[in-house]
């Protein structure tokens, strides 16, 4: 096998652990050790917590003759954390046994050097004497699935560990503790089921018990079990990110067709036009799991499209006196058509044919007519943004419409290329150049470390809104999201409703009226300009010195 089919097999295999929620930095290096030789190891255990309580988490993978790798199941490894107590086995009790070991010195145990001879002997045969008890008291030394043996084994680990640890005896110790750790309860659970959702049953060994058992009688009743529980999963990340529902029934028909890779629209409507997605699928190439990794966000300015109207590009047929339609959701796709007609075409937009609204024409290939509202469109159409997605999570649908016109976000969930968590507020460099994915940089101001306080900036406004603790909570968290939140304020005995969004950069708030026409912030303050109001001089040399750029 090449190379390359190797990290594909690592990639896909790692990308299915990810999904579920059970990969880590040893995952990618026990699947190319696996690789390599498929014969020698075939489980990997990983350290994970369920319910505030450690468990450990077997991974067994299986390979095809085409050394198609998968994950064949895992088990989560539980401990019995109850305490065992003194107890009697074989006619010894362990209280007794820790009395008698307590009074010897295991530090000459087996030496010949020590002054008093006859002390020695009578020492080492009470030693030798609790060697052949302690032996007796833990049995066979089997690991049995009986509680109680597991419990007289691990009285006996303590007994040791205590009194033998750096003394003649301390390789008894050390041989213990490379046995593997035992466990009270090993449940496994089929390669579809999520970890998170084993986390959610995780209040019981029985209860986990029960969940195994379901899933495996899912699985046994219907074999397509994973796409189903796939399909739920997407649906659940369409529905977090702020997608719309309509997407679900087109998402599924995609799937049930086994399509390995297809892309989904949405829309909606911002304050500076309208907004298109396209949702990226891909199915993975060892499993029938899919995922959605990214999606990308198109702004076009200006009046939108209507309900159920879409871009119409319409050319003369093959077949004389009808005509051809394509149909397109955003206007950048439209556009790159159209402009690629050679003969007579029209771009409209409109529900039908017939029902439509001409934007552009087009004879022999040129240019002959733009609706004045369309024509900056059609000079520059809009480009888009990719957001990266990680199992669902990322910039939502609503952060993206907000990032793309031009809005700060704040997140308190980033991770640096270190895996540091830290929080920020991110918008998109608008005046920046795009890099070589055409996308556009993003400007991050760090909190608390760049000195934008929301708290704070609202404070010198009196705003209505800061009155009540609820809807004060309601407005941070919508200007956080990038939304230009309304609020109403009382100026000259007249109550006056706003918008307001945060501007990160400047440490500030910019102020609209309820058409969108900007305010000057200056004259809803609190205080006077004058009174240690931060000017845009001093923002803009502390932007240039803090601001940090970067890519999605």
């Amino acid at each position: 096998m090449d190379s390359f089919h190797k990290s594909q097999q690592i990639a896909a295999v790692s990308e299915h652990l990810q999904q579920i929620g059970l990969s880590d930095q040893k995952t990618a290096p026990f699947i190319s050790k696996y690789y390599d030789a498929p014969w020698e190891e075939q489980t990997l255990l990983l350290q994970k917590e369920l319910s505030g309580k450690p468990v450990q988490v077997e991974l067994v993978l299986s390979s095809n003759s085409e050394m198609k790798i998968s994950l064949a199941s895992y088990a989560v490894l539980m401990q019995d954390t109850a305490k065992a107590g003194a107890l009697e086995n074989n006619g010894i009790h362990s209280a007794v046994l820790e009395g008698r070991m307590k009074v010897l010195d295991w530090k000459n145990y087996g030496r010949s050097d020590v002054q008093d001879y006859r002390l020695f002997s009578s020492q080492q045969q009470a030693m030798d004497r609790v060697l052949t008890d302690l032996s007796k008291f833990r049995g066979t030394g089997d690991s049995t699935l009986q509680p109680s043996d597991r419990n007289i084994n691990r009285i006996a680990d303590k007994l040791e560990k205590t009194y033998f640890t750096a003394t003649p005896l301390d390789h008894i110790v050390q041989a213990h503790s490379k046995r593997e750790q035992e466990y009270d309860n090993k449940i496994f659970f089929p390669p579809w089921v999520d970890f998170r959702d084993v986390e959610r049953h995780a209040q019981s060994p029985a209860a986990l018990e029960k969940f195994s058992w379901e899933c495996y009688l899912q699985q046994f009743n219907n074999p397509n079990i994973m796409n189903q529980n796939n399909l739920e999963s997407l649906k659940t990340e369409l529905s977090t990110l702020g997608f719309s529902e309509h997407l679900f029934e087109k998402m599924q028909t995609q799937m049930k067709n086994n399509v390995p890779e297809f892309e989904l629209t949405d829309r909606m409507n911002g304050i500076k036009g309208q907004v298109d997605f396209q949702l990226f699928f891909r199915q993975s190439s060892q499993s029938d799991f899919y995922y959605l990794n990214k999606f990308e966000v198109m702004l076009t300015e200006g009046k939108g499209l209507e309900k159920d109207q879409s871009y119409l590009i319409i050319a003369p047929s093959i077949d004389e006196g009808k005509n051809t339609v394509l149909q397109y959701d955003n206007a950048a796709q439209a556009i790159d058509i159209f402009k690629k007609q050679t003969g007579n075409a029209e771009l409209a937009v409109g529900t039908s044919e017939k029902d439509s609204i001409r934007m552009a024409t087009m004879e022999e290939g040129k240019i002959s007519f733009v609706d004045k509202d369309f024509s900056r469109v059609l000079r520059n159409p809009p480009m888009g943004q990719t957001f990266w997605l990680d199992r669902g999570k990322g910039f939502s649908a609503s952060q993206a419409l907000n990032l793309i016109e031009g809005r700060a976000v704040y997140r308190d969930d980033m991770l640096s290329k270190e895996g540091t968590a830290y929080k920020a507020w991110m918008k998109l460099d608008m005046d920046g150049p795009r890099d070589k994915y055409m996308n556009l940089n993003v400007n991050q101001y760090h909190d608390p470390s760049y000195g934008f306080n929301l708290k704070e900036v609202l404070e010198r406004f009196p705003f209505k809104e800061l009155t009540d603790e609820k809807l004060r909570e309601k407005l941070e968290s919508s200007l956080k999201n990038g939304d230009r939140a309304s609020v109403s304020i009382e100026k000259d005995g007249k109550v006056l409703s706003l918008k307001i969004e945060a501007v990160p950069r400047y440490s500030q708030l910019n102020v609209f009226n309820m058409e969108g026409k900007s305010e000057k912030r200056e004259q809803f303050l609190k205080q006077q300009p004058n009174q240690k109001v931060m000017d845009k001089s001093q923002a803009r040399i502390k932007a240039a010195s803090q601001e940090q750029s970067v890519g999605l």
